[in-house]
């Protein structure tokens, strides 16, 4: 039985995916996790997190995400943050 889902972002309808843990699938930044959701967390100075909640996503948002953070990633490290189309950094 399917497990219909509502995207947290656009709000569209999506089968639930990437339900199972997904090892050696990463890169070194991370984003190429095969997940279904984003959570911001709170860092302390130990490095310990205290995820907030998480945020369910369909595939078409998930794959803007890791977009939108690859390249803002690709461009830190080149010193500069770029702007979208809104001027926002």
């Amino acid at each position: 039985m399917a497990l219909a889902k509502k995207c947290d972002i656009c709000g569209n309808l999506y089968e639930n995916y990437n339900t199972f843990f997904d090892p050696g699938m990463e890169e070194s930044n991370g984003l190429d996790l095969d997940v279904n959701g984003i959570a911001f967390v709170n860092i302390d100075e130990e490095d310990m997190y205290f995820a907030q909640k998480p945020i369910d996503c369909c595939p078409v948002c998930m794959d803007k995400l890791k977009t939108h953070i690859r390249k803002m990633m690709k461009d830190a490290g080149n010193g500069n943050m770029a702007e979208d189309s809104d001027g926002n950094i």
